[in-house]
């Protein structure tokens, strides 16, 4: 058991040292291309955060496990747009500038969720061509995002930054997305293992730790823009990873293998998560972001997660 332990910890320094590099180099690739930072963290960490979210989804579909394919998107999308950010806007009030890029990730997240919703309405299933037509969704969104995404000369947050190179950049980019995705499985596998000593259900298991620990990635990204007050890492981070959830995570799992949809996630699951995305626009719009709103969105996620497991 000791080496569980170990790997648990392991797991939990990789993840802090992966979110350090994937925030730090987000900010200074932002300024080196001169665009939004919220455009680097919706596509670079967004993304790549929900990398694990893809893996799951896929392999479960692939095995016939169609119901934890489409319970892990939905799930990881509350998870960010309740968990996530309500737990960076009860520790850290914030707002961010309003411009096309914020505008146009807002945009694309809304229109996401309510593509899903109507194919969950019109069919309770994604076949192959819905697939296609998210992916296509997925295309216009880095299309529009790739030219909305330059900003005229250096911001604020560029002056708080070192001058590192280009190559170093990348590289502590993907060095710190590579050690999210490994310190996430192992947080995932060894807190499982420990968990199951103490005779806690599988299914409890399941419905906390594993599902938890696909958001892991984001979780750390988020509190380290947190201390480091950097709220357009924030912002984009969560909004890129619910966009890439539901356009690539679905579109590309559906075009391969149909997903059909139960009652549960068609009837509460993604409402829920349409109506929290509706209401995390306005406030990000309106500049208006209280601790009420974060301490009341970590309730709903809590109620979430009590409900689906009875």
């Amino acid at each position: 058991m000791f080496i569980e332990y170990f790997l648990l910890f392991l797991g939990l320094i990789a993840l802090y040292l992966g979110g350090e590099l994937a925030v730090t180099s987000c900010v200074n690739l932002s300024k080196y291309f001169r665009m939004s930072v919220t455009f680097i963290a919706a596509i670079v960490i967004g993304f790549g955060t929900s990398l694990p979210e893809f893996m799951a989804s896929f392999i479960a579909a692939y095995r016939g496990n169609v119901g934890i394919a489409m319970g892990n998107v939905v799930g990881s999308n509350l998870a960010n747009i309740l968990l996530i950010y309500g737990l960076a806007i009860t520790l850290m009030p914030f707002t961010v500038a309003i411009n096309k890029s914020i505008k146009i990730n807002l945009g694309f997240m809304l229109s996401s969720f309510v593509a899903l919703f109507v194919i969950a309405i019109l069919h309770s299933t994604i076949l192959w061509y819905s697939g296609i037509g998210l992916l296509i969704m997925f295309a216009f969104y880095i299309f529009f995002s790739l030219k909305y995404s330059k900003v005229i000369g250096n911001d604020a947050l560029a002056d708080n930054t070192q001058n590192y190179s280009l190559i170093i950049d990348i590289a502590k980019m993907l060095g710190g997305l590579v050690l999210l995705l490994i310190g996430a499985h192992l947080a995932v596998d060894n807190g499982a293992a420990i968990a199951k000593t103490f005779n806690v259900p599988e299914s409890v298991i399941g419905a906390t730790i594993i599902a938890f620990g696909t958001s892991l990635p984001e979780v750390v990204a988020t509190i380290t823009a947190i201390r480091m007050r950097i709220s357009e890492v924030i912002v984009g981070n969560v909004i890129g990873s619910c966009i890439f959830n539901v356009l690539a995570v679905l579109g590309i799992t559906a075009t391969f293998f149909p997903l059909t949809i139960d009652r549960h996630l068609i009837f509460i699951d993604i409402p829920l998560m349409l109506f929290a995305g509706a209401i995390v626009s306005f406030y990000v719009l309106n500049r208006k972001n209280y601790r009420a709103y974060g301490a009341i969105a970590i309730g709903l996620y809590v109620i979430y997660i009590v409900q689906n497991f009875y």
